[in-house]
């Protein structure tokens, strides 16, 4: 908070936006944390610094009065049960702000750890999805356009 409330005022004054590590801004939990440095930060350009105004944009964002705004839209929100990174809390708070139509499904996981094409658990949530945007989004064929 502290280097969001300097950054905004390093933007008064300048104009510009400080650069800072992405992790500053979005704290990872420990499990998390070893998976990035071993399986993402050598993969370029994951990880590079990023405007901390842009934390600034995530704290400041309403997503509650977001998903109400888009109403009708279909809403399908999925949650590990066993995530650390993203309080279970946030999810249903978002998914009560929604109107219909709507689905909350809690995943058996973390909230990447079974994000393999293979795994049954992303098998699962792929079945869900498929079924709730099947029953929820219909699509007028004639009007779609091939590019």
């Amino acid at each position: 908070m502290k280097t969001v409330e300097e950054d905004r005022i390093h933007r008064v004054v300048t104009g510009q936006s400080q650069f800072a590590d992405p992790f500053i801004h979005y704290p990872l939990d420990p499990a998390t944390k070893d998976y990035v440095q071993k399986e993402l930060a050598p993969l370029s350009p994951f990880g590079k610094q990023t405007q901390i105004q842009f934390a600034d944009s995530i704290m400041n964002i309403n997503a509650e009065k977001v998903v109400a705004d888009i109403s009708p839209v279909p809403l399908f929100i999925g949650h590990g049960k066993d995530n650390l990174l993203h309080p279970l809390a946030e999810s249903t708070a978002l998914y009560e702000a929604a109107n219909e139509a709507k689905q909350f499904y809690l995943i058996e996981g973390k909230h990447n750890d079974f994000m393999y094409h293979e795994h049954p658990v992303f098998q699962e949530l792929v079945s869900e999805l498929t079924t709730f945007f099947n029953t929820h989004i219909t699509v007028d064929r004639k009007k779609v356009v091939m590019v």
